[in-house]
C-alpha cells in the first residue's frame, strides 16, 4: 500500500476579533474574493461542548461568523470570529504558531501601497525570495 500523496494546500484559518474587518482588508488590500460565508453575526453562534472538542477551543469559546477568502491562486483564507474568556493576545515572530504569509505579485511597489493604503503596516522594505 503506498502513502496517499498531497497535492497541495487548499486553505489556512485565522482566527480574528471581527470577522467584517478581516474580510474588507484582505480584499482591499490583497484583491481577495470573499467566496463564502458559512454564517455571520446575523445567526447563531457556534458553541458548545461538542463544538469545543470538535476545534480544541477552551470551554466558553463562541464562533460569531466563518468565511472564506481566496486571493489569486495560492490557499485561500479561512476567517473565525471566535470571542472568549481566556484568548491570548496574538502572536509575535518569535512565538510558536503562524506569524505571517508571503505573496507573489508583479509589482510589489504598487502592492505595498495597497497594502498599507488598507490599514496594513509593512514591518520591513520588500525583498525578493529566490
Amino acid at each position: 500500500m503506498t502513502a496517499p500523496v498531497i497535492r497541495g494546500v487548499n486553505h489556512i484559518g485565522i482566527t480574528v476579533p471581527d470577522i467584517e474587518a478581516a474580510k474588507s482588508f484582505l480584499v482591499e488590500a490583497f484583491g481577495g474574493q470573499v467566496i463564502y460565508q458559512s454564517f455571520g453575526p446575523q445567526d447563531p453562534p457556534r458553541q458548545g461542548p461538542e463544538f469545543e472538542r470538535a476545534v480544541g477551543a477552551l470551554p466558553g469559546t463562541v464562533v460569531r461568523a466563518q468565511a472564506m477568502v481566496k486571493i489569486g491562486i495560492g490557499p485561500d483564507i479561512e476567517l473565525f470570529e471566535m470571542h472568549g474568556h481566556e484568548q491570548a493576545q496574538p502572536v509575535r515572530a518569535s512565538d510558536f504558531g503562524i506569524t505571517h504569509f508571503g505573496v507573489y505579485t508583479d509589482d510589489i511597489d504598487a502592492s505595498v501601497e495597497r497594502f498599507e493604503k488598507a490599514g496594513g503596516t509593512a514591518l520591513t522594505a520588500p525583498r525578493a525570495i529566490p
